[in-house]
């Protein structure tokens, strides 16, 4: 339940304020922490999440993401580790550009408008928690 409210006070935050409290997101990391026994598959989620959301800030040269994201794909990381972190960033990347082409249909935003993505990297969080291991067995077949 900590969990719960901390990710959605991170993602809540980040969608009214596009500021992604360190605070919150390490209070986050310690509750992952200490809901899981430490496993490698932890260490590689880390570094997926990192990589894959780091690498488009540093391909962007810093406009594509925010420190915060980078952040919050660590801890996602850690918490869901490998593979359950990919349908998780893969869920991520679909509910924001689907919200994000929305936006720009309706007038809303423009196509170098900025917009917050803390929050479907939380949702993309939660359905790799709640559905990874479905997701992964259905997709690959394993």
């Amino acid at each position: 339940m900590a969990i719960l409210w901390v990710t959605v006070v991170i993602a809540v935050m980040d969608w009214e304020t596009m500021l992604v409290s360190d605070w919150l997101v390490g209070a986050w990391a310690v509750l992952a922490v200490l809901s899981i026994k430490y496993q490698v598959s932890s260490i590689y989620g880390l570094l997926v999440g990192i990589g894959v959301i780091g690498g488009i800030r540093v391909l962007t040269k810093k406009r594509g993401m925010g420190e915060g994201d980078i952040g919050i794909a660590a801890v996602m990381g850690w918490w869901l580790g490998w593979p359950r972190v990919a349908p998780a960033l893969w869920t991520a990347f679909v509910a924001g550009a689907a919200y994000g082409l929305w936006l720009l249909a309706f007038g809303k935003k423009k196509m170098k408008s900025k917009m917050a993505f803390g929050p479907w990297l939380i949702l993309g969080a939660w359905i790799g928690y709640v559905w990874g291991d479905k997701i992964i067995k259905y997709v690959f077949h394993t």
